[in-house]
């Protein structure tokens, strides 16, 4: 099974749509989110590899990474993040303040650029650990709770998560292949501001497989 360290190459982040990542994927490339301005991507040499900040104050915007050979089979997703500024106004189950300081969204299926479906494990406020709901556009989006205003203290929280496991879950059925990774800020809703960062994006076969 491929492994892809989904950061690897990150200083070239902010070329335009320039970061190959390995022989199995395109590039990352930034994409605005409709009538919000775009939040400020800003990369830096970490202690442990590079880091990627994503700052703004009623911002929105994405970073796509699009993989020419879609990802079959139970991966595992891993990274390290944390919240310097936490939206203290978002509130996820509410349409008119749905924000976060920053998202990792999977795409399934489709084609790269245009997932069928996706879940997106988030940066919570109040909302509780692990909380699963239906995005307020569409059902082929769920949203995961995967850290929360408890957690954003500026200080570093490991993730890893298991998205054929989760589609499975989500869905009743078995998971698409994995098409796409892109990161999200959106503080549109709420007009507030927000500042995360993230290092060590990787994707990975289970241990013992």
């Amino acid at each position: 099974m491929m492994l892809l360290p989904v950061l690897a190459q990150v200083a070239q982040l902010l070329g335009p749509a320039l970061l190959p990542v390995t022989n199995d994927s395109t590039a990352w490339s930034h994409r605005p989110v409709r009538g919000a301005k775009p939040p400020t991507w800003v990369v830096t040499a970490g202690t442990a590899g590079p880091e990627i900040t994503v700052s703004g104050t009623g911002t929105a915007g994405w970073a796509d990474l699009r993989l020419q050979t879609p990802v079959a089979g139970p991966v595992v997703l891993r990274w390290s993040w944390r919240c310097m500024i936490q939206p203290r106004g978002a509130a996820l189950q509410q349409r008119t303040r749905d924000d976060a300081p920053l998202r990792v969204v999977v795409g399934f299926g489709g084609s790269p650029g245009k997932p069928a479906r996706a879940i997106a494990y988030t940066w919570g406020n109040a909302e509780p650990m692990g909380m699963r709901r239906q995005s307020h556009q569409t059902g082929r989006i769920h949203v995961v709770v995967v850290a929360t205003s408890a957690e954003a203290d500026g200080t570093w929280q490991e993730v890893s998560v298991r998205p054929a496991a989760d589609f499975e879950a989500i869905w009743g059925r078995p998971a698409e292949p994995i098409t796409g990774i892109a990161l999200l800020q959106d503080v549109d809703d709420t007009g507030e501001r927000a500042a995360a960062a993230i290092r060590s994006l990787v994707m990975t076969a289970p241990s013992g497989s």
